[in-house]
């Protein structure tokens, strides 16, 4: 068993060989199990999905002590887990559906999200859409998650989690639980723009274009997220832990002013 502790905020256990999760602390999950047949829309090679194998994991968060149960529900926040193994459909990588975010009441701006790695190690694809034409991608992000990394994902971000290695690959998300993801973008597309494939060498990648994007960005390598505005309020703490301290830093995760203070500019 992984001790994730110290990445986590609270007591969580993982069984890399079972890919169970185990939490203390009062903090209960149920798992949800997403299969083949939901990647069919979005993934490079869907002739070689098995329709009913697992693809990947969520465990959702069910029960918290009061004080956490208060200051989600005052936020309209609820934190979930996300598990990935080590799986490929044909040469691309295991990976999350990959969504949008509507926009919160009042705004233009799709409800933001803030994401940390647990263990193993995944890939963060993120693209943007035009507020002016939500049809063009304006760029595409490529990010590294290691454990204890923490990300804010901003507003108009599809985001996709990918697995690269042979090991599972766990992390967590505190976002709204209000909002329903918005798929329609990227199931009509096939996916985000760039499919994340096994390359010739070992651990190399290859990043094939998707052909249902007309126009595509070129790739950008996030490394340092200082100064950006994917950088956390707390890039060094754990979310879990950040969010019991001061749940109110989070408050624009789901509030149109705190949103719209923290992004002021963006289109």
């Amino acid at each position: 068993m992984a001790d994730l502790t110290e990445y986590a905020g609270f007591s969580l256990e993982f069984d890399p060989s079972t890919l169970a999760v185990t939490s203390g602390d009062g903090l209960v999950f149920t798992r949800s199990t997403r299969l083949g047949r939901d990647l069919a829309d979005v993934v490079c090679y869907p002739q070689q999905l098995h329709a009913d194998r697992p693809a990947y994991m969520m465990d959702i968060l069910q029960d918290v002590p009061e004080q956490g149960r208060a200051a989600l529900e005052h936020y309209a926040l609820t934190y979930s887990l996300v598990l990935l193994p080590p799986a490929q459909i044909g040469r691309e990588f295991i990976k999350t559906t990959g969504h949008y975010h509507p926009p919160i009441p009042g705004t233009h701006l799709g409800y933001p999200e803030v994401y940390t790695q647990l263990y193993g190690k995944l890939l963060l694809a993120l693209q943007r859409r035009s507020g002016n034409d939500p049809e063009q991608v304006m760029d595409y992000v490529i990010v590294e998650m290691t454990p204890g990394f923490v990300i804010t994902i901003p507003p108009n971000y599809a985001h996709c989690l990918i697995n690269p290695t042979g090991e599972p690959a766990l992390m967590a998300g505190l976002y709204g639980k209000d909002f329903k993801p918005d798929y329609a973008m990227t199931r009509n597309r096939r996916g985000l723009a760039y499919y994340v494939l096994a390359g010739q060498q070992p651990d190399e990648l290859e990043f094939l274009p998707n052909p249902c994007y007309p126009e595509r960005p070129e790739i950008q390598w996030l490394q340092d997220l200082e100064g950006t505005s994917f950088a956390p309020d707390y890039p060094h703490q754990p979310v879990w832990a950040a969010f019991m301290r001061d749940p109110a830093s989070f408050a624009f995760l789901t509030q149109a002013q705190a949103a719209a203070g923290k992004f002021p500019h963006w289109e």
